[in-house]
């Protein structure tokens, strides 16, 4: 199986040991070097370390908009992530089997990797029910079946929710 993701980890370690072959972006230095070693020794990973850029309109903007390539953490509020969205394009189309979306300006990143994915392919989209992810891209999964799965998530108390996009044409 092929793999991107936006967003590396655990479900990159997962993939990994079922030998899948992975792309994976990271746009935070310190989590990609604490991760980076988990790797070393793997050669179906291509791991890759893509810092925001600052934005050049500073006014306040609709983080849905997929055009945009915001994220809604305020750390970020002067940032766009397009180069990090944009790694899925260095790619052909219809290529990856899932895509993971877990990462940063999400609504962005539906937006590319919904010509990424094969048919039969996936786009799973972890915190779908942060409204604001699909406000503006739902249109773009069309093609896609969806289903949703709701649990508690590492690390939070509350129940969030994760979504697979499952792509029909």
């Amino acid at each position: 199986m092929k793999i991107f993701e936006y967003g590396s980890g655990g479900s990159t370690l997962f993939w990994l040991n079922l030998g899948a072959e992975c792309v994976s972006v990271e746009h935070n230095p310190d989590w990609y070097e604490l991760m980076r070693p988990h790797f070393a020794d793997m050669d179906r990973i291509d791991y890759r370390l893509v810092l925001p850029e600052p934005s050049e309109n500073k006014e306040a903007q609709d983080i849905a908009d997929p055009n945009l390539y915001l994220s809604d953490d305020v750390t970020f509020s002067e940032c766009n992530f397009r180069k990090y969205v944009c790694q899925i394009d260095l790619f052909p189309d219809n290529i990856f089997d899932i895509v993971l979306v877990d990462g940063r300006a999400r609504p962005s990143c539906i937006k590319h990797a919904s010509k990424k994915v094969k048919i039969g392919g996936l786009i799973v989209l972890d915190n779908s029910d942060r409204e604001y992810y699909l406000r503006m891209t739902a249109n773009l999964l069309q093609d896609f079946d969806r289903r949703i799965f709701q649990g508690v998530a590492p690390g939070v108390t509350w129940f969030t929710e994760t979504s697979i996009f499952i792509r029909r044409v």
